[in-house]
């Protein structure tokens, strides 16, 4: 689980985290972990996860001899259609990081992109494991 989940979302973040540290102070303003995924890359990991899925999904439909489930091909591809538009819009509509506090209903909706793109990462990490343990077929 921990190999196939928690490694890529979190593998970016930290790679990320150890360039900072060894940043200059004058680009670490500029560089932080936060600034690279506001904008929805995390999209990037629950298109993996979900192609991973597909193709497990496929593999049991195919290795059972039964019919494909509908239902679990349509959430993925719904899943993976959205992983795909949430980088692509916060492509066109960046958010800056503030300097100023927010409360949290303002932060949500001034990060709404970041946090689509981490809702779509764990509805596709939990799909990919419910594929794959044979709960979601």
């Amino acid at each position: 689980m921990s190999a196939n989940i928690v490694l890529p979302l979190l593998a970016p973040v930290a790679m990320v985290s150890i360039v900072y540290a060894f940043a200059d102070a004058k680009r670490r303003a500029h560089f932080s972990p936060l600034l690279i995924v506001k904008d929805g890359q995390l999209a990037w990991a629950a298109v993996i996860f979900t192609t991973s899925a597909l193709y497990e999904h496929e593999e049991a439909v195919r290795r059972m001899s039964q019919a494909p489930s509908g239902l679990t091909l349509f959430l993925l591809i719904g899943i993976l259609l959205s992983s795909c538009l949430i980088p692509l819009i916060g492509l066109i509509f960046p958010q800056r990081k503030l300097s100023v506090r927010l409360n949290g209903r303002q932060r949500f909706v001034h990060y709404k992109v970041f946090a689509g793109s981490l809702f779509v990462a764990g509805v596709s990490a939990i799909c990919d494991s419910g594929v794959h343990f044979g709960w979601l077929n």
